[in-house]
C-alpha cells in the first residue's frame, strides 16, 4: 500500500492483530488474521479512521496515478475490482494474459513478468469507517458499549460472541466465520430485519444477550 507504510503491529479489544499503514494524511489498519471478500478477491480485512468519501477519493487517486506497467492492464484490473462475481473477475484477468499469484487478485504478473500489486482498499470495502474515536454511519454517532450476543443458525450450536456497538456487521461476520470455520457468505437478522454489512451493530439497538439469526 505504499513505501511509507509502517511495520508496527497492534491489537484491538478482540485481540485481532493489525498493522498500521500511513500514506500522507491517510491511515489504514490491516488485520493479520481477518479477511474480506472471497475467492480471488480475498484480501486482508481493514478499517480506517477516514470517511467513506475520503476513501473513495483515495481509490480514485490510486487508479489515476498508475504510471508503471501496461495502462490497458490497469484498466482491466480496475474493472475486476469493481466486479462482484469472482468467476467474471477470473475471466477478465485471464483474458489479458495475467497470472494471479496464489490465485489472488492482489498480486498479478503479466507475460513479461511485470508485477501489478493492488492494495486491499481498492478491492474490498473496509470493516468500518471512523471519525476520531467514535465511529459514524448514517450520520449518527454510536456510543461504544460491550455486548455479548448469541448467534443462532439452523442445524448448528449457538455461538456466543462478545462485540462492541461500534463494530460493523461485516467485521462481526468475519469473526464469526473465523471462529466457526465457515466459508459461505452470511446474512444476519434481528427482529426480522437484516443487518447490513456497512452499518454498525449500535444502529440496530441491540442489547446484551439478544439472539441474531444467521443464514447462509
Amino acid at each position: 500500500m505504499g513505501a511509507c507504510a509502517t511495520n508496527t503491529t497492534h491489537s484491538n479489544e478482540n485481540n485481532d492483530n493489525y498493522r498500521v499503514f500511513r500514506q500522507g494524511n491517510l491511515t489504514f489498519f490491516i488485520y493479520e488474521t481477518l479477511h474480506s471478500g472471497k475467492g480471488c478477491k480475498k484480501t486482508p480485512a481493514w478499517h480506517t479512521d477516514l470517511t467513506e468519501t475520503e476513501i473513495q477519493d483515495k481509490i480514485k487517486e490510486f487508479w489515476e496515478t498508475r504510471v508503471d506497467g501496461n495502462q490497458k492492464i490497469w484498466s482491466v484490473l480496475k474493472q475486476a475490482c469493481e466486479e462482484t462475481d469472482c468467476k467474471k473477475v477470473e475471466s477478465l484477468v485471464k483474458g489479458i494474459g495475467l497470472i494471479m499469484n496464489n490465485g489472488l487478485l492482489m498480486h498479478c504478473y503479466d507475460e513479461r513478468g511485470h508485477r501489478y500489486d493492488l492494495p486491499p482498499f481498492v478491492i474490498n470495502p473496509p470493516l468500518k469507517y471512523a471519525v476520531g474515536t467514535k465511529y459514524q454511519k448514517l450520520g449518527e454517532e454510536i456510543e461504544k458499549k460491550k455486548l455479548e450476543i448469541i448467534f443462532r443458525a439452523a442445524g448448528l450450536a449457538d455461538v456466543k460472541m462478545g462485540l462492541c456497538t461500534d463494530e460493523s456487521v461485516r467485521e462481526v461476520k468475519e469473526r464469526y466465520k473465523e471462529n466457526g470455520r465457515v466459508e459461505k457468505e452470511l446474512r444476519f437478522f434481528f427482529n426480522g430485519k437484516e443487518l447490513k454489512d456497512q452499518n454498525l451493530f449500535g444502529h440496530y439497538s441491540v442489547t446484551d444477550g439478544i439472539v441474531v439469526q444467521v443464514f447462509s
